[in-house]
């Protein structure tokens, strides 16, 4: 079988659908060495050397099909006219074309999946291009798709209430997690305090900094943490927008928070479990989550997790953490200090969530996702 998976999401910052993207393709590539998988991208910037655009060893059965051509154009023709471009300019023949990244191009021949991780709340996204691309082109590749994943039941609820979906073409496949769980060292952590100027105890949000996660209303509940307890900080880890970050770096000065709060801008992949692991508790705000691979992370590495109640977060963490009301800032510090104050609380969550985490496995991701491919070919 040869199957192309759309990648471009790899080449861009930290996120969600970087890390399902690169996981996906190494577990299929070791599960199936009979088949090719072509890791795909098209764009008009200038793709990285071969190679740094797969991150480490790339698996022999594991293909770039790198193209550049103007992106922009491309989706307006394919979106607007309906004319398969990229299946007749740029693409080779193939069993089945997976839309890992969330949207599809128009294909005449080939058998499409497309993974709806969420949906976009065009509050988040101003602009003609990216309304454009928010709507018209996400809404037409969910039409377009033979097979659509979605990685939370939430999210395929989402998907057959508001767009009539047929549900005997959706498969909910969960992400998985780390695989296998890594060990980090006194000296990682050691090294990780350093680089970025970690405090000795803190609670840990990472995760792409966007609007969805809701960070400007963590840093005001943080507020209520920090009057009672001195000696924890807040730690944001993650890319922010270039559009939020003047706004959260405002709300920590507002607050008085300058000294307790850190935002570390994006992070390397070989360094998040460090970052678990120097942690005393993880938070995790999100109103615009369709999984939540931060959450499982952290319980795998045997950190108590409070999780916000919007989206598939209930779904995720189960009885494993705690939750809250996200626009509820008063539960949002409550929760925080419950996992810093109650002991054996937080020695049953951690139990509890290392079982869950165990649950979740990209090794079980690949399997079911190969599954949905053969039934379209």
């Amino acid at each position: 079988m040869r199957v192309a998976v759309e990648s471009s999401t790899v080449l861009g910052v930290p996120c969600g659908m970087r890390t399902y993207t690169v996981e996906l393709l190494r577990r299929l590539c070791a599960q199936n060495p009979g088949d090719e998988y072509l890791f795909y991208a098209a764009r008009w910037a200038a793709f990285p050397p071969a190679e740094r655009a797969w991150p480490g060893p790339r698996p022999a059965n594991l293909r770039l099909h790198l193209k550049r051509f103007p992106f922009s154009p491309m989706l307006s023709l394919e979106h607007r006219f309906g004319l398969p471009v990229e299946e007749a300019l740029l693409l080779p023949r193939l069993d089945v074309y997976h839309g890992a990244g969330q949207f599809l191009p128009r294909l005449r021949r080939t058998p499409s999946v497309l993974t709806l991780h969420h949906w976009q709340d065009l509050r988040h996204h101003q602009g003609s291009f990216k309304s454009f691309y928010y709507t018209t082109v996400y809404e037409q590749s969910i039409r377009w798709a033979d097979r659509i994943i979605t990685v939370s039941n939430y999210t395929k609820r989402f998907l057959l209430e508001h767009f009539k979906f047929p549900e005997e073409r959706v498969r909910t496949v969960y992400h998985g997690i780390f695989d296998p769980l890594p060990v980090v060292g006194p000296e990682a952590v050691a090294a990780l305090r350093l680089k970025y100027g970690l405090p000795e105890r803190f609670i840990l949000c990472l995760s792409r900094i966007n609007r969805g996660k809701n960070v400007l209303r963590l840093v005001s509940a943080f507020k209520r943490v920090a009057e009672r307890r001195q000696e924890v900080g807040l730690v944001l880890a993650g890319h922010a927008d270039a559009d939020l970050l003047p706004e959260v770096e405002a709300a920590v000065a507002a607050a008085g928070l300058g000294a307790r709060v850190v935002l570390t801008g994006a992070v390397l992949d070989s360094e998040v479990p460090a970052f678990y692991a120097a942690c005393d508790s993880f938070v995790f705000p999100s109103t615009s989550e369709g999984f939540g691979i931060p959450v499982i992370e952290a319980m795998s590495l045997g950190r108590p997790v409070a999780a916000s109640t919007a989206c598939s977060l209930p779904e995720v963490v189960g009885d494993a953490g705690l939750l809250f009301d996200p626009a509820d800032e008063g539960a949002m510090g409550d929760a925080m200090l419950e996992l810093l104050d109650n002991g054996p609380l937080r020695e049953a969550l951690v139990a509890k969530g290392r079982a869950r985490a165990a649950r979740f496995t990209w090794a079980e991701t690949a399997r079911a996702t190969r599954a949905v491919y053969a039934e379209l070919t």
